[in-house]
């Protein structure tokens, strides 16, 4: 019982690691209540934010500002709940002040082989700066209203009428 145990908690550390890492496809997470998905999604959003996300954005010198601008934008959090979006989007708040104090956030993990001064990395500081200047972009919504926004963006695409109401 304690090597299954063991064996499913080893696997859950991995997933962890995977989502904190893996951009290459996107992410659904399914786990009961009080597991730790919000903090895992924050977790993610902020280390792409500070790592892919930054480094996608910043081909053309334009400065922090823009670049994090630009990368705040492409993000897209989904929940279920009002309130779980909320909480979603203040976390990522409070993580990014975190990071910019030179702190880690909580469920952070960088690579084990860093040595604990680069963990505190000045340019992650800086990143996270300019991305708490631009977090209110962050789109942290319910998959009710994604949908609602993507079809009033899109109305004739969808084959709705321009003046859609729900």
């Amino acid at each position: 019982m304690s090597d299954d145990r063991e064996l499913r908690l080893a696997r859950d550390d991995e997933a962890r690691r995977l989502a904190q890492s893996e951009f290459a496809t996107p992410l659904m997470v399914v786990a009961g209540a009080g597991t730790g998905k919000t903090s895992l999604l924050v977790t993610r959003v902020v280390a792409w934010l500070l790592g892919p996300g930054w480094a996608r954005h910043d081909q053309d010198g334009s400065g922090p500002e823009s670049v994090a601008r630009r990368a705040v934008e492409r993000v897209v959090a989904i929940t279920f709940t009002e309130a779980a979006a909320a909480e979603m989007a203040e976390r990522v708040v409070g993580a990014l002040e975190t990071v910019a104090r030179g702190g880690m956030p909580v469920g952070w993990d960088d690579e084990p082989a860093a040595a604990s001064a680069e963990r505190a990395c000045p340019e992650r500081a800086t990143r996270a700066r300019a991305l708490l200047d631009e977090v209110h972009r962050l789109r942290a919504q319910t998959i009710h209203a994604f949908c609602q926004g993507l079809l009033t963006e899109h109305p004739l695409e969808a084959g709705l009428h321009p003046r859609l109401t729900v």
